[in-house]
C-alpha cells in the first residue's frame, strides 16, 4: 500500500526538501539518501520514516525495495520527486 502525491507544495514533499539544509537534517532527526545502491545499503542499518519512489519507477524491483523499508511508501509525480531530488540523473528512489 502506497500514499500517492503529485503536488511540489504538499507538506510531506515540502519537509523532504528541506532535508537539504543542515538544520532541517537535525531539527527533524531525518536525512536523504537518495538511489538504488545507497538505498539497499541503508536496509537494515537505519530506520526508514519515509521511502519514496517515483511515479514512473512505482513497477519492479524500486518498489519491492520500498516495500522492504518498513517506512511509509510514497509515489511522487515527476515534478514532486524533482523538487526533493538532489541528484544530477536521479535513479527514482529516496529513504528519509
Amino acid at each position: 500500500m502506497y500514499t500517492y502525491i503529485s503536488s511540489r507544495t504538499n507538506p510531506t514533499v515540502q519537509l523532504l526538501a528541506s532535508l537539504e539544509k543542515k538544520k532541517f537534517r537535525e531539527s527533524e532527526g531525518l536525512f536523504l539518501c537518495e538511489g538504488r545502491k545507497l538505498c539497499s545499503e541503508a536496509l537494515g542499518r537505519c530506520s526508514v520514516k519515509y521511502a519514496v519512489i517515483r511515479e514512473d519507477k512505482k513497477e519492479g524491483s524500486l518498489m519491492e525495495l520500498c516495500e522492504k523499508s518498513g517506512g511509509e511508501v510514497i509515489v511522487l509525480s515527476e515534478s514532486a520527486f524533482a523538487k526533493i531530488s538532489q541528484d544530477s540523473t536521479p535513479d527514482g528512489i529516496c529513504f528519509a
